[in-house]
């Protein structure tokens, strides 16, 4: 039989020997995801001023390039980055001379005198009272680099030389592909192909006189009916006359041709309308109002009576004149 052998720590030393480690793994594990280290590492940087804000913010050491949190007053030495987060704003001090870091900005100090001070402003604003203002001289980095933070998180900015590098490599490549000469094709001639309007759906009756409006009615005149016709081969229009606005009773006159003259032998309001018909087809013109009146109106224009022959008529063994329809051979 095989047993599995347990240690039980029995000695008081290997009980502290435990106790140590779980402490040394805790510590460790602090430093590791919890501890932001705060700034103020001296060196040998020269000091140009003082920054102090309303509410932490984050500061890299030239020396040590490692980023740190700031919650009160602190030194700002030459080549030092700041950033302030969403929320919090900074005054920077140097010589008698402020100047106020809005906030989500970044900025660093570059070169500084007792009369002169030159930043780099590589996101944000800041405000310059303007006794001061010929006294700051700032500039933007090559590539326009936004940082940005998670809501309530202290996090760290890379540093900005690689992107810099990136950006000035990529805009090399786009001005050589922009100047490099391209041997493009001539552009392609679109042909639109013809429109065939081959369906009486596609079209519209346009009615052309006589306008609405009132006549003046004597018994004997023509008023003529016409419409703009429609470029389909044997098309049948029929004009529609009615004394109602619905048509319930109404005269139709057909024709193959676009007008008709039609004598009244009353007066009153009366309403017309086209419809066309085209193989199984069929459609409606809108309607026009007339009023045919006896002692006012306009005039109806006078008609001069032409003679021509009528059209030739198809019946079921061949065309016939209208003559041989009436009276025979």
């Amino acid at each position: 039989m095989n047993f599995v052998g347990k240690w039980v720590p029995e000695e008081q030393a290997d009980r502290w020997l435990i106790l140590l480690a779980c402490l040394l793994i805790l510590f460790t594990g602090y430093f590791l995801f919890f501890y932001h280290q705060v700034v103020g590492l001296t060196g040998d940087a020269a000091l140009i001023g003082t920054i102090q804000s309303d509410g932490p913010i984050r500061l890299r050491h030239a020396r040590t390039l490692v980023w740190g949190v700031s919650q009160s007053e602190t030194d700002v030495f030459l080549r030092d980055t700041v950033y302030t987060p969403k929320g919090t704003t900074a005054e920077f001090q140097w010589n008698e001379k402020k100047f106020i870091l809005e906030p989500e900005s970044l900025v660093q100090f570059d070169e500084a005198s007792l009369d002169k001070l030159e930043i780099t402003l590589m996101e944000g604003k800041i405000r310059v009272d303007p006794k001061d203002a010929g006294a700051i001289s700032v500039s933007k980095p090559v590539a326009n680099l936004i940082f940005k933070f998670k809501e309530g998180e202290i996090g760290y900015i890379p540093d900005i030389n690689p992107l810099i590098i990136k950006h000035s490599e990529l805009s090399s490549r786009t001005v050589d592909s922009v100047n490099r000469k391209l041997d493009l094709e001539p552009p392609r001639a679109v042909i639109i192909p013809k429109l065939y309007l081959n369906q009486l759906a596609d079209y519209k009756i346009v009615l052309q006189s006589p306008e609405s409006g009132e006549f003046k009615f004597d018994g004997k005149s023509l008023l003529n009916f016409s419409w703009k016709p429609i470029p389909l081969p044997n098309i049948e229009y029929f004009l529609h006359i009615s004394n109602t606005s619905s048509f319930k009773n109404d005269l139709m006159n057909s024709s193959r041709r676009e007008e008709l003259d039609i004598l009244f032998d009353q007066s009153g309001e009366y309403w017309w309308k086209i419809s066309a018909r085209w193989r199984r087809e069929e459609i409606d013109s809108s309607s026009r109002k007339l009023a045919l009146l006896k002692d006012k109106g306009n005039k109806i224009p006078e008609r001069s009576l032409t003679t021509h022959p009528p059209p030739p008529v198809f019946g079921e063994k061949g065309k016939k004149s209208p003559y041989e329809i009436l009276f025979g051979k």
